[in-house]
């Protein structure tokens, strides 16, 4: 075999090793997570005192960490930081795109169509939320198990 047939077939042997690796990544554990699991169900990064004494501005933000468009904020209404959170989407479910909260006006914009929304959540998909342990526990995917 000469050298050029040679490196044409290592050529072709790894383009076919990149691509089945690919697929092999994309098809992985990760791509489902009722057969892997390997996500937590709930989000509980957050300490309730912390998060109550921040959101007196108005609701904090915190994008999805695995980009599945759950960007969400959480507000709090003042009282203890045992009860009174609210957690609900930070995308606007007709455009599909962020709400920025506005500071000066209190309100939550669309950044495509500039709507406005209250910033206290009551036009969003809300996450059931809860405080245990000192840890602020909400659930990212209370949707998919009431469809199962």
């Amino acid at each position: 075999m000469s050298a050029n047939a040679r490196r044409l077939l290592l050529g072709a042997i790894t383009v076919i090793a990149v691509i089945v690796g690919l697929f092999a990544i994309a098809a992985g554990p990760g791509s489902d997570r009722e057969v892997s699991n390997l996500g937590s169900d709930e989000f509980d990064s957050l300490r309730p005192e912390k998060v109550a004494r921040d959101a007196a501005e108005g609701p904090l933000f915190f994008p999805d960490p695995i980009r599945e468009g759950r960007d969400i904020y959480v507000a709090h209404d003042g009282g203890p930081a045992t009860e009174g959170f609210t957690v609900f989407s930070a995308l606007n479910s007709e455009t599909g795109c962020l709400l920025q909260y506005e500071r000066d006006t209190g309100d939550l914009v669309d950044v495509c169509d500039g709507s406005r929304h209250p910033a206290d959540g009551s036009t969003q998909l809300r996450y059931p939320v809860e405080v245990r342990d000192d840890r602020l526990i909400i659930d990212l995917n209370f949707e998919e198990r009431d469809q199962q």
